[in-house]
């Protein structure tokens, strides 16, 4: 087990692609997930990745911050009470009524797919997002990974 297991598997960072063949010499400081993944990491391709480098801080905090609710919904009371927060600090980054629905449309599309751990790395390698809001949510997302696994071990 890895810090960036915590939350596995609906929060948890990206699997650690070492510790699949024994050899992560971080250990349990390790920001990657050592527990088993019954599928890779999702990507966007080509065409998607450039649709949404074309969108601005805004629409793509909104695209991933309606996708985040819709994730947290379908999770146990104590799971949604930890990202409570995270979900907040980013409501207060956007206004959902100033982005364009054909956007958002094609931006939602393939990453539906995402886990919510996938849609927050979206967030942090996004070159629109400011990087005080990147850290930020970083803390809150670490946070809440080690909540919702305490929670599980209670």
């Amino acid at each position: 087990m890895s810090v960036g297991s915590y939350g596995h598997p609906d929060l948890c960072a990206s699997p650690c692609i070492r510790a699949a063949y024994a050899k992560c010499v971080k250990g349990f400081f390790c920001q990657f997930c050592h527990l088993g993944h019954q599928k890779p990491k999702s990507k966007l391709n080509k065409n998607e990745r450039e649709l949404f480098g074309s969108l601005n801080e805004t629409e793509v905090l909104s695209v991933v911050l309606l996708l985040l609710r819709e994730k947290c919904v379908k999770l146990p009371g104590q799971q949604q009470d930890a990202l409570r927060l995270l979900l907040s600090s980013i409501q207060r980054r956007v206004n959902l009524g100033n982005v364009g629905t054909r956007q958002m449309d094609f931006a939602l599309r393939p990453m539906r797919r995402f886990s919510i751990g996938r849609l927050i790395d979206i967030i942090q390698q996004c070159h629109q997002v400011e990087q005080d809001f990147k850290l930020e949510l970083k803390w809150l997302t670490e946070k809440a990974r080690a909540e919702v696994d305490q929670a599980r071990a209670s």
